[in-house]
Order: structure tokens, then sequence, then C-alpha cells
């Protein structure tokens, strides 16, 4: 889950607590790469998305606002 900074910091919002919840729920062991921490700094998003796809993408992501979808979808694309 892809969210701004507002939503994740100093805690998790409700949505995000619950989503993190259900993972674990699930039997999933959670940590940052469920919830990946960026700033609202140029570039920052960019650089989380490289990260999460280093290794293996990720099965899904889950993005909160249309800006955040347009610009993952960008990174895709490329």
């Amino acid at each position: 889950m892809m969210v701004r900074e507002e939503r994740s910091k100093p805690e998790p919002g409700t949505f995000e607590r619950n989503y993190l919840a259900e993972l674990e729920a699930l039997g999933v062991l959670t940590g940052p790469y469920n919830l990946p921490d960026w700033d609202n700094q140029p570039g920052s998003f960019q650089r989380c998305l490289e990260s999460l796809f280093h290794s293996t993408p990720p099965p899904a992501l889950i993005l909160d606002e249309p800006a955040l979808f347009f610009a993952t979808q960008q990174f895709l694309t490329r």
C-alpha cells in the first residue's frame, strides 16, 4: 500500500492499520514492504517504487489517490 506520509506518520491511519491487521490475520508478516516509507520530496516516490521492484515485483499495489496511480502507471510503462 502506497500512501503519503501524512497517512502513515507518526502512526498509520485507521485504514492503513486495518490493512496491516488483515494481512497479519492471514499470516503475512508485515513491515516496511507492506506500507513503505517515502516523503513528499521530488523523486522519493520513484525511488520507493524502484526499491519495491528491485528483486521481485510486488503481487499488488494499493494506491490511495489518482496522482500516485498515474505516477505508478508511468513507472510501470518504463
